[in-house]
């Protein structure tokens, strides 16, 4: 077509056209740049949700061990306190018995929060 303008010397509509080709490519260029923005900020927010579980997991799994922490650091507590009252007793001589409150004596939990690996 654009031949066809050309030699018959129509150069405005020759023009015209031109300018319909170019607008044309820069509306395809614009609407391919959309459809890939929405692409990224679809892939974005797929991740997102994989962070957020996976941290979701890795908080639940902290709070378990921590609640076990605190009821073996109890138990040790409550050992170590029937193991003083035993000793400030006068009257109170060593026996096998005494040896479950000796073994809890430098048990201890550190408190640290675990992240598992996670696969991005």
């Amino acid at each position: 077509m654009r031949q066809k303008l050309a030699a018959e010397n129509k150069v405005a509509s020759y023009l015209r056209y031109a300018i319909g080709e170019i607008i044309l490519v820069v509306v395809g260029i614009l609407i391919a740049l959309q459809i890939n923005n929405w692409n990224e900020n679809r892939k974005d927010s797929i991740l997102e949700l994989k962070i957020l579980k996976g941290l979701h997991i890795d908080l639940e799994k902290n709070i378990k061990d921590d609640q076990e922490m605190i009821s073996l650091d109890s138990l040790i507590m409550v050992k170590n306190k029937i193991l003083l009252e035993i000793l400030n007793n006068k009257n109170s001589h060593y026996n096998d018995s005494m040896k479950i409150y000796f073994g809890s004596i430098n048990r201890y939990w550190l408190f640290s929060l675990k992240a598992l690996p996670m696969k991005l």
